[in-house]
């Protein structure tokens, strides 16, 4: 679905896109919806990071078979690339972020 361009004051997705097998194109459509200087906020999850990847393994399992959860997807790069403005806030060893990312002026 195409949003109108520059129509958004906002998005927020929470624990979405890494179950979007286009997210990559999802990510463009709702920047390219957002009005300039608007932003796309976005929760969700990846691997584990130090200590805790020991656990990504057993994640990467039980995830595979209970949800169409792909944790090799890189949202975070995916966001800084299209957004090119980006805050991001990573919580719980890296699995859960949060990431603010502006539509350009």
């Amino acid at each position: 679905m195409d949003m109108p361009i520059d129509s958004l004051d906002g998005a927020l997705c929470t624990f979405g896109l890494s179950v979007i097998l286009g997210y990559v194109a999802a990510i463009k459509g709702v920047i390219k919806a957002l009005k300039s200087g608007r932003r796309f906020v976005v929760l969700d999850a990846k691997l584990f990071e130090g200590r805790a990847q020991v656990m990504n393994p057993l994640i990467g399992l039980i995830f595979r078979h209970t949800t169409s959860w792909d944790c090799e997807e890189d949202i975070i790069g995916a966001v800084r690339e299209i957004s090119k403005e980006m805050e991001l806030e990573k919580f719980s060893a890296g699995h859960n972020y949060l990431i603010a990312a502006t539509k350009p002026s």
